[in-house]
């Protein structure tokens, strides 16, 4: 007898709805929309609205020659291969062509929602459908969705425990009852990692950095350490372990200095936006940070200092110095989007730590662990490259007249930035081993490189 999965989703995720036209950044411009192969056909036996540039006010297929240099044949003459995949061919501005100045899709307007393909219904939506049960999530890369996690702080269902939700104020869960279910079923192990690091980036008694820091170090002892138990993870995620991890955490940030943090994140923000600068993409956003960031490599370049050498020792006497002094100002402004940031990355884990795709295949094939590995380095590119990309950004406001430094990191540009950078980083699972080999020598990072970057 075939049971039904179970749907589980965060707290926050019916609340969301989609703002169309009031879109400060819309969905519709500067990435790749997939038109799926159900849709292309239907597509070819659709003719585009009349309100689509150079289309007539009424045609029919049989009609039109398709020799218009603007209105295509049929919706389907609107896309292109690209990468392997179909998707929509967007303009010289690379705007969808269906997009209207209003930022309201021409397609919907003429014929409702039905005739959306899969990518442009689901966005932001994502789900992710393992044996028992499916997860319903919201991705990062809507304006709308940022809003959400703004103000409180979103709690994600147990699927270990049953009767819990992850949140702050339930840190430490019933350990027995977690060890208990897990032993019952060996794919919950997954589960019961991921819901450990939850908990720890929702401990607003440990800072966002620390909680990284200590759960990346937990993947790669329980990744060195395969096969694990439910009583091992439960050992590394125990209060009296984290308390001395995190000691000796503190003592070997120590030993990294926050020049080299932050040539390392320059050098990362420089290197994700080189395809995206290449192609024209997220100009208005990129420009003046790459800008801003080149900038600095100069100075660094032309003073002669090298990573490692103490930014204190610098501290006012030349522009080096004088980054520095901003960098700690910045910190105190980036630190009051505490509680976005926490709920992004929280659900950055909840949504892409573990694969589905790994439960169907055969155990000697499937590696989990290494996979929450790699989603790990991931997610902390992006949240260094956000971060990066905020300060530089706030820089360029720091140095206008009259406006206070801890007032030019408003909102708007916090989501702007979350918002693109989480686009720019938004691959799938091979393009992103892809990219992590390409870019580092080793596919599995050492702790101290996590370290150095966040």
């Amino acid at each position: 007898m075939k049971t039904e999965r179970k749907n589980i989703r965060p707290d926050y995720y019916d609340e969301f709805s989609c703002i169309a036209g009031q879109c400060p950044i819309t969905c519709c411009q500067e990435w790749k929309i997939a038109v799926d192969a159900d849709t292309n056909r239907r597509w070819k036996k659709v003719l585009p609205p009349d309100t689509m540039p150079g289309c007539a006010k009424s045609q029919s297929l049989d009609q039109v020659s398709g020799d218009s240099k603007n209105c295509g044949k049929n919706l389907s003459t609107y896309t292109c291969m690209k990468d392997g995949i179909r998707v929509i061919r967007l303009d010289e501005e690379h705007r969808c062509p269906f997009l209207a100045k209003d930022k309201l899709c021409r397609l919907v307007l003429a014929y409702g929602d039905s005739i959306l393909s899969e990518t442009c219904t689901t966005f932001p939506r994502e789900v992710h459908r393992f044996a028992d049960h499916e997860e319903d999530t919201l991705m990062p890369g809507c304006p709308a969705v940022i809003d959400l996690w703004r103000h409180k702080e979103i709690t994600f269902p147990s699927v270990v425990h049953s009767n819990a939700g992850i949140s702050s104020e339930n840190t430490w869960t019933n350990v027995s009852e977690h060890t208990m279910c897990v032993e019952k079923d060996e794919n919950k192990m997954a589960f019961l990692i991921r819901e450990h690091i939850l908990a720890l980036l929702g401990d607003h008694t440990v800072s966002i950095e620390e909680a990284l820091l200590e759960s990346f170090y937990i993947l790669l002892e329980l990744y060195k350490n395969q096969p694990i138990t439910p009583e091992l993870v439960e050992e590394y995620f125990s209060p009296e372990t984290l308390l001395q991890l995190r000691t000796a955490i503190t003592q070997a940030k120590s030993t990294i200095s926050s020049l080299e943090t932050w040539e390392e994140c320059n050098e990362l923000l420089q290197d994700l936006a080189v395809n995206y600068r290449k192609e024209g993409l997220y100009e208005k956003f990129l420009t003046p940070v790459i800008t801003q960031a080149e900038y600095y490599s100069q100075i660094f370049g032309r003073q002669g200092i090298h990573v490692g050498e103490d930014m204190d020792a610098t501290k006012g006497e030349n522009e080096a110095g004088q980054l520095w002094d901003r960098w700690r100002q910045f910190r105190n402004a980036f630190a009051s989007y505490e509680l976005l940031l926490r709920n992004f990355l929280r659900n950055e884990v909840f949504s892409d730590l573990i694969l589905p795709e790994n439960f169907e295949m055969e155990p000697e094939e499937a590696d989990n662990l290494e996979h929450m590995v790699l989603q790990m380095q991931w997610i902390a590119i992006a949240y260094a490259v956000i971060r990066q990309s905020l300060f530089l950004k706030w820089s360029l406001g720091a140095d206008a007249d009259g406006i206070p430094a801890e007032e030019a990191l408003d909102y708007e540009t916090v989501r702007e930035y979350m918002v693109v950078i989480s686009r720019m980083t938004g691959y799938e699972d091979e393009d992103i081993r892809e990219y992590l080999e390409n870019s580092f020598a080793e596919l599995i990072w050492d702790w101290g490189y996590f370290a150095l970057i966040i």
